[in-house]
């Protein structure tokens, strides 16, 4: 390899490492679940579904049980993620990043059955175009944006941001329908804590 290259790599390395650095401080955030039907922290039970939830940092993961005796539907293109009051269309587990501004088939949860789903935003998800070069290369990838900032980048405004989050809340809002009748959910999680990661 010549001197040349090793400089080139050199380089990119220290670039690399640089761009990295400037993400900062990271911050790991809490939730709680605020309903009346909330059994814990991250469960819900009104006697017709049954669902626990874990807010992630991309995305809401969560599992719902159908405890009646009808198939239960969730409408996915009426549902949505309300982030500080914003409210934003969803995409759930299957559905194709190219396919996510088309509309959704619902799903069909049978009596007495269990599903185990995610929500994403869909205005979250970008595709970032890659750089080919002659001693660096990126490939081509998806990119999925955080929920809420997690990384201050140094950034005294952004870290004042991140922790005045606290109180504040993400819903996600389901469209179900249950013998024909449609029922609305919004699941409501408040910010309990923001506290930064320890390593």
């Amino acid at each position: 390899m010549s001197i040349k290259s090793h400089i080139t790599n050199l380089f990119v390395m220290i670039l690399f490492f640089v761009l990295s650095s400037c993400e900062g401080v990271k911050y790991i955030y809490s939730y709680k679940l605020l309903d009346n039907h909330a059994k814990t922290d991250k469960s819900f039970d009104d006697g017709k579904i049954s669902a626990s939830f874990m807010v992630g940092e991309k995305q809401i993961d969560f599992s719902l049980k159908n405890l009646t005796s009808d198939p239960i539907k969730i409408n996915w293109d009426e549902s949505s993620l309300i982030i500080l009051g914003e409210s934003k269309r969803v995409m759930h587990k299957g559905v194709k990043y190219t396919d996510r501004g088309s509309s959704q088939v619902p799903t069909i949860i049978p009596s007495n059955s269990l599903i185990e789903d995610c929500v994403i935003p869909t205005d979250n998800i970008s595709y970032a175009e890659g750089y080919f070069g002659s001693n660096y290369s990126v490939p081509p990838s998806w990119k999925i944006k955080d929920l809420l900032p997690v990384n201050d980048n140094f950034d005294a405004d952004r870290k004042q941001y991140i922790l005045n989050s606290k109180g504040q809340t993400i819903k996600l809002f389901l469209s179900i329908e249950i013998n024909n009748q449609k029922t609305n959910y919004t699941f409501e999680f408040q910010i309990t804590d923001v506290k930064p990661e320890e390593y």
